[in-house]
């Protein structure tokens, strides 16, 4: 019986040793290459769009009392909110590589917050996106906060396009929004999806002085669609078309 299992043995640890070199490989492979957890491996690739690729299309809007952004979306156009220009026929430019030069105002629709210029400027083109985006969408604007030249914020649509006192309809988004930052291109996935309007406010008392508030800013912003300023691009090519035709 000895013999028999010394026999035994032998034979199962030849093939526990047979065994151990053809899997070898593969337990190699596992140890040098841990899974990624699925919400990690999304989160890596939904971030990969936030990279801000499209800062040749952003802009600095300056004007003698102020100064805002604006996204140049191809054509000699340039789109920005209607407030950094209301009231003015040219202002000034400045691109991310340093270039000076400037716009003529071509339309502006204080209602939905949005203006059209052309500039004969030469600038990488950004994509307009003509269709809603959905709420959690990841977003990047690029603009220039307190006149701070070129910054990339980042955040989400955190809620529906909706009328608000300050445009006929915005997205609600948690991306951080102060003035300068208005008219800045709003990105998701490479594309422009929006133009940033406005900062929410809330009223904080004056410490010691009952029923006096002052307006403070907090932390979401509104977004005016990419949808509007389709709608308003089509509108110019319409009248432009038919004064042509004219």
């Amino acid at each position: 019986m000895s013999l028999i299992r010394r026999m035994l043995f032998g034979i199962a640890i030849a093939v526990l040793s047979a065994l151990t070199v053809l899997l070898a490989p593969t337990a190699a492979a596992y140890i040098n290459k841990p899974a990624v957890p699925a919400a990690l491996t999304t989160m890596i690739e939904r971030a990969a769009f936030m990279v801000p690729v499209t800062a040749d299309a952003a802009l600095l809007i300056k004007r003698p009392n102020g100064l805002g952004s604006g996204v140049y979306i191809g054509g000699g156009r340039i789109v920005t909110a209607a407030h950094v220009v209301v009231g003015a026929k040219v202002v000034s430019l400045k691109s991310a590589d340093g270039r000076i030069s400037s716009a003529t105002v071509m339309a502006v629709d204080e209602k939905a917050d949005l203006a059209i210029l052309q500039t004969d400027m030469r600038l990488l083109a950004a994509d307009l996106f003509c269709a809603p985006v959905p709420v959690g969408t990841p977003i990047v604007a690029i603009g220039n906060p307190q006149g701070v030249e070129f910054v990339s914020a980042y955040g989400r649509i955190a809620g529906a396009a909706r009328e608000v006192a300050t445009s006929r309809l915005v997205y609600v988004t948690d991306m951080t929004t102060v003035m300068g930052q208005s008219g800045s291109g709003v990105f998701a996935d490479g594309k422009v999806v929006g133009i940033v309007s406005a900062v929410m406010l809330a009223p904080l008392q004056v410490p010691g002085r009952d029923g006096v508030y002052v307006p403070s800013l907090v932390g979401f912003g509104y977004v005016v669609p990419s949808t509007l300023v389709c709608e308003m691009i089509a509108k110019l090519d319409a009248e432009s078309a038919q004064g042509g035709a004219a």
